[in-house]
């Protein structure tokens, strides 16, 4: 038997103390953080009141402004550095705060005095001070402030004339050690608290511990010998006395052992019926499955033989639905034929219209054509008799200026007589050179006139001749149109044969599909029927062998609870 020692308790017990120390820790350490911040907190306040009161107490002694010369500090012209000193110095007795007077950012007057012992007076605030306090007229409270090597908490409010205007600060303060020591002396305090609880704790869960681990070491050894089929055992009564849980536990474990050995009793004498009902109805379910057996292979012989003369059916009427659907694709190709020989009568008598308007058009452009080519003609023609006259013109021009040369020469000779025939010579022989000279640029024209009117009769010639052939490719072009438009109408005349032929086959088809289909259905109706029969054989066949197969299981079942049983010792 395996032995424990307790290790539930020691550990439920470990676990119990542990979270209690961790708690108490936790609040430990809040406690702390709140003490430390209560006692700042009161700090802040003390030196809040200290600081407001002695700045309203120098305030309200003397009327008038403040002022400092020659490190000598008044208010309203009377000298009250003495005075104020004396009386910072009794307050320091009574309150252990420091007070100190700024003029400006300057002490003045104070209570701090540095290592030799002299007072801290000339010394000044740090500039964060200064601007929160001397400057925007606002209350400060520093924290671990360092004076003269020592840290001090300090409450700053400004200090003003009676009209507001700001001249300095007054400052109540503390040793931080002092305030430290406080905090570090309440800590000590919880802490050894704290340790003595603990202590306590732990004392408790190692006595109780030890009384509970024997409790439920007895309990253990009890439960034990049940699991080990020892139902005869028998448990200390003093243990079923505790009005503890463990009490309820020992009781339980008895009642336990009780309802066992009943129980046990009627499972053995019911495990010997089980096996002998087991081995009549496995007995039965053979034989049944065997009859049944035999059963589902005839009907399955059936049910092969319909579902094949059900596939042939099926396989014929898909066939023929394929032949249907071919003779309707024909019969959609033959009716877009039958459309199409329509359209291409339709286009061919259009293109044949076309064809003789192109033909008359021809014919009109060659007869324009042949206008055409007579007009260039008679306009060479007229060109070369201008060249000719413009010859005759150029032979004049020259002849008139010879003769006005000759009767220049002739009134050269007349003297002054001649004077006047000789201008006029002059004149005729000037008419004589520009005539000539628009002779030359008329023959210059006339010249290419006559280049280009030959030019023109030569493109003139090639149209004719291109105009000749198109006129013989057009007349081939309608022969060849009057063949088409013959041949369209025999393709129409044997479509319209086509389309009625399958109208024809179409009335077959439909009637061949109509017997299919009823025949179709019959043969799944049989086959559907065959086997569903088939189905339910072998389902009564795979009963009556689950049936064996559970009279066996019910069997090893007795024998197992048989086997099982005989472990207890009642």
């Amino acid at each position: 038997m395996k032995k424990h020692d307790g290790k539930l308790i020691r550990k439920v017990m470990v676990m119990s103390v542990g979270i209690a120390v961790v708690i108490a820790l936790i609040l430990t350490v809040m406690g702390i953080i709140k003490i430390k911040g209560t006692y700042l907190d009161m700090a802040e306040e003390e030196l809040r009141v200290a600081a407001v009161q002695y700045e309203s107490q120098i305030t309200s002694t003397w009327d008038g402004d403040w002022a400092y010369e020659n490190e000598d500090l008044s208010k309203g012209g009377v000298s009250v550095t003495e005075e104020y000193l004396e009386l910072m110095t009794d307050l320091k007795a009574d309150t252990n705060l420091e007070y100190t007077i700024f003029y400006g950012n300057t002490r003045v007057v104070t209570t701090l005095k540095d290592e030799s012992g002299e007072y801290l007076v000339g010394t000044t605030a740090s500039d964060k001070v200064v601007e929160t306090v001397y400057r925007n007229g606002q209350d400060y409270m520093a924290e671990n402030i360092v004076i003269s090597g020592e840290k001090y908490y300090g409450y700053y409010v400004p200090l003003a004339n009676d009209d507001g205007t700001m001249v300095g600060m007054v400052f109540s303060g503390r040793a931080s050690a002092d305030i430290n020591r406080a905090i570090q002396d309440d800590m000590m305090q919880m802490l050894l608290v704290v340790f003595v609880a603990g202590a306590f704790m732990i004392g408790m869960a190692i006595n109780l511990n030890r009384l509970l681990s024997k409790v439920m070491l007895d309990i253990e050894m009890y439960l034990e010998e049940l699991a080990e089929g020892r139902l005869n055992a028998e448990i200390d009564e003093k243990l079923i006395g505790r009005n503890d849980e463990l009490g309820g536990i020992a009781d339980s474990a008895k009642r336990l052992r009780d309802k066992l050995h009943e129980v046990l009793g009627a499972v053995k004498e019911m495990a010997e019926a089980l096996s002998n009902d087991g081995t009549n109805l496995a007995s039965s379910a053979g034989q049944a499955s065997e009859a049944s057996g035999q059963v589902s292979l005839a009907v399955e012989e059936i049910s092969k033989g319909a579902i094949g003369q059900a596939e042939s059916v099926e396989s014929a009427s898909g066939d023929t639905s394929d032949m249907g659907e071919e003779i309707d694709g024909i019969d959609r190709d033959v009716t877009v034929l039958d459309q199409n020989t329509v359209d291409m009568t339709e286009f061919s008598n259009k293109a044949m219209e076309a064809l003789n308007e192109l033909l008359s058009e021809n014919e009109q452009v060659v007869a324009s054509m042949q206008v055409i080519d007579r007009q260039i003609r008679a306009t060479n023609d007229a060109v070369r008799n201008i060249a000719e006259a413009s010859g005759l013109i150029s032979g004049i021009a020259a002849q008139t200026n010879l003769l006005a040369l000759n009767a220049s020469i002739e009134a050269a000779r007349a003297g002054d007589a001649g004077r006047g025939f000789a201008v006029v010579a002059t004149e005729i022989g000037s008419l004589a050179d520009q005539s000539r000279q628009s002779t030359v640029e008329i023959n210059n024209i006339v010249n290419e006139l006559i280049e280009e009117s030959q030019k023109s009769v030569e493109t003139v010639e090639q149209l004719n001749q291109a105009f000749e052939e198109q006129n013989t490719k057009l007349s081939t072009t309608k022969e060849d149109m009057v063949q088409m438009t013959m041949g369209v109408d025999k393709v129409t005349q044997s479509a319209d044969e086509i389309k009625n032929s399958i109208r024809q086959l179409n009335g077959a088809k439909n009637n061949l599909i109509s017997i299919i289909t009823d025949l179709s259905a019959i043969s799944e109706e049989n086959a559907a029927s065959t086997q569903e029969t088939n189905a339910s054989m072998q389902e009564l066949t795979s009963t009556f062998g689950m049936i064996n197969h559970a009279a066996e299981d019910l069997q090893e079942m007795s024998a197992s609870l048989t086997e099982q049983i005989s472990f207890f010792t009642i």
